[in-house]
């Protein structure tokens, strides 16, 4: 019985149903059906009579159309054919001679027929070389084993963890020309994530200059000692122990050795060129063996057991990330002049001293840590180049005004806590904490005039009837200790006809010399809050922690005899009072001799020095107003001596005098009706001018 065909053998070695090509190279034709039959005749019997069945796949009976429809996706369009039965009988009978010489295809009386193998790469690989200007490799392998549906990079997985051959080649890449150029080496050689736990197989790869093994199961890394030219290297996400296991490759500038398993620093004196050290994720306790390290700018001990700083001692780094660790205080960072970045949050720190000579430094990071007070933003005020600043999660964020108070120390900041510094938020926390001097006295002035508004009203002596002939005031100016009350006490006693003393409110002590009701009223804080909430106060001012203030019954004590009045105060005061509707006439008394003022200053023994300081800082705050606001002052005159500075005052009295006088002639006729402080005023100051 005959049971297996040529058609049915096609289709058994092929995925694919034979085109007309093919299916005229395996089979004769059928065009004639009477020669088809005689040739399988014939066939049949050959085979009953060798006892055995012949394998159509045989190595030398094979033909080209046959092997392409077992290795080829394609069938071959030009196979050859046979047109008439003669001439398939007489292939059929060369084939079948050819197999009883070799041996081959025996099989059991014909009745069972042999499973066909499709499998012979040999002489695949020859034919498609003869009809392809490509070998067919995927077509080769195809007939070798079932194609996989996995991803490409699982078929590299390490079973064993060992790294071979092949996989080094598939992966190395980015050829370069080494020594004089004349040789091509591939430089690096990339393996993350391939379980890969012994790659003692790269002692060989001498010119390896970059070499990333992340996320494998390495614990040595010895094979480093044979790449001399290694400049870049990463083990991060490893199982190494030994810190720098390796001789020292004399290029290495960058190593990674993050999310390992080490627990000590040794000496790196070794590796001159050692750029950046990431050591994240380990268990060091201690920071040791950097010293000599000269061209480190970049270390990362984050998530390590660092209880303190040390061991960077005049290290050039510019990047340093402690985060992380278990650090209580910062210290071991006054040499680094060149760090720019510091990263120390998650930690325990509750103060930030230890910043200060980070001259550099403008990123600092010191969230989730212990501080609790504003003021410790004191302590990095100078860094001028501090433009971002983290504390979040700290408890000092709990604090009112918080963000407003850090911002007014730190005026420098473009980031806080990872939000914008906005220009409006720097001005709103100069204006809270430390406002200009305009600023201040047109907020006094504005507080005064509303509760003297809440006062009855009345009229005062020194109300006078004409705009034009405002009530002579004169303000003698200046800083501290320039002779300004003495000048003014003496002028009051010289012109007693036409000055009075205007006694000012303060809250300090009397020094030296000085009589309650006379030079001051000394008054409590509490009493001079009183005074203004009762509207008492047409000018106040702050200085050296003290309050000062000249009240209306001031003016009028002096009004009520008919005389001006002659009072005496600093700039803030000036200010203030330049916002009221009184018209004085200010004199600016200042020093131009330095040496001359600080020693007076001192021979009076009632300043301390830091007042002393601040009295001979502030002559360049009446300097520069006089620069900035020409006018600002009616007079200015140097006092280094008293004795030649009053008759210079004398004489711009009686100028101002005159003038008020002639402001009076001139004034309109229908002023005439009145009488009282103005009359008697410029009467005396006639009289005294004559």
């Amino acid at each position: 019985m005959k049971k297996t065909t040529k058609p049915e053998f096609s289709s058994a070695v092929s995925p694919e149903p034979l085109t007309d090509a093919a299916a005229s190279a395996q089979a004769p034709s059928t065009d004639k059906p009477e020669g088809n039959r005689a040739m399988e005749v014939k066939q049949k019997t050959l085979r009953r009579k060798s006892g055995k069945e012949v394998n159509p796949k045989g190595k030398e009976t094979t033909s080209p159309g046959e092997f392409s429809s077992a290795v080829s996706p394609e069938p071959l369009a030009d196979a050859p054919s046979s047109d008439t039965p003669e001439e398939n009988r007489d292939m059929e009978m060369k084939q079948e001679t050819s197999r009883q010489k070799s041996g081959e295809g025996e099989g059991e009386g014909g009745e069972k027929e042999e499973e066909v193998n499709p499998n012979n790469r040999e002489t695949g690989q020859e034919f498609s070389s003869a009809v392809s200007p490509e070998p067919l490799a995927d077509a080769a392998a195809s007939t070798e084993a079932p194609s996989s549906d996995k991803p490409e990079e699982n078929k590299d997985k390490v079973e064993n963890g060992v790294l071979t051959a092949e996989l080094i080649s598939r992966r190395i890449s980015q050829m370069g020309r080494f020594g004089i150029g004349l040789q091509h080496l591939y430089h690096h050689l990339a393996l993350p994530n391939y379980n890969l736990s012994d790659v003692s197989i790269l002692c060989s790869y001498v010119h390896l200059q970059k070499l990333e093994l992340p996320h494998n199961k390495i614990k040595d890394l010895s094979c480093v000692s044979h790449m001399p030219y290694l400049f870049i290297l990463d083990a991060s996400h490893n199982h190494i122990s030994d810190f720098f296991g390796f001789q020292p490759p004399k290029n290495l500038k960058v190593a990674n050795f993050s999310y390992n398993r080490m627990t000590k620093m040794k000496d790196l004196s070794a590796y001159l060129c050692l750029t950046k050290l990431d050591l994240d994720y380990n268990g060091f306790s201690e920071i040791s063996g950097l010293e000599q390290c000269t061209m480190l700018t970049h270390l990362s001990l984050a998530h390590n057991r660092i209880s303190r700083i040390s061991g960077l001692y005049n290290l050039p780094l510019s990047h340093l990330c402690l985060r992380g660790n278990q650090l209580e205080r910062i210290e071991g960072l006054e040499t680094i002049k060149s760090l720019q970045f510091l990263d120390l949050s998650l930690n325990r720190i509750r103060s930030l001293s230890g910043l200060q000579n980070l001259c550099i430094l403008s990123s600092l990071n010191l969230k989730k840590n212990l501080i609790s007070e504003i003021k410790e933003c004191k302590h990095i005020h100078e860094l001028s180049l501090l433009r971002d600043l983290n504390l979040l999660q700290n408890p000092v964020q709990e604090q009112q005004d918080y963000r407003l108070s850090v911002v007014f120390l730190l005026q420098h900041l473009t980031m806080l806590d990872q939000e914008k510094v906005t220009a409006e938020e720097k001005v709103s926390s100069v204006n809270k904490y430390d406002p200009p001097i305009e600023v201040v006295a047109a907020r006094d002035h504005m507080t005064h005039l509303v509760y003297q508004l809440m006062q009855p009203q009345m009229l005062y002596d020194s109300t006078l009837p004409s705009a034009d002939s405002p009530y002579p005031i004169l303000v003698l100016t200046g800083p501290q200790g320039c002779g300004k009350r003495e000048l003014a006490h003496r002028l009051c006693q010289d012109l007693n006809e036409c000055f009075g003393y205007g006694i000012c409110h303060t809250t300090r002590g009397p020094y030296f010399g000085e009589e309650n009701g006379i030079d001051y009223h000394f008054v409590s804080e509490e009493d001079f809050q009183n005074m203004i909430h009762m509207g008492k106060f047409i000018q106040t001012m702050h200085y050296g922690g003290h309050r000062y203030g000249l009240t209306r019954d001031a003016i009028e004590e002096v009004a009520r005899d008919g005389l001006a009045c002659c009072v005496h105060m600093e700039l803030e005061g000036v200010l203030s009072l330049k916002n009221s509707f009184f018209e004085p006439r200010y004199v600016l008394l200042l020093p131009t001799d330095v040496e001359k003022y600080t020693g007076h200053l001192k021979s009076r023994s009632i300043y301390e020095p830091a007042q002393i300081d601040v009295a001979v800082s502030r002559i360049d705050l009446y300097t520069n107003t006089i620069e900035q606001q020409p006018g600002f002052f009616d007079n200015v005159i140097p006092c280094d001596d008293w004795e030649e500075v009053y008759p210079t005052l004398r004489q711009i009295v009686k100028e101002y005098l005159l003038s008020e006088e002639l402001k009076g002639e001139n004034n309109n006729r229908a002023d005439d009706a009145s009488t009282g402080t103005q009359s008697t005023v410029l009467s005396l100051a006639h009289s005294l001018l004559m």
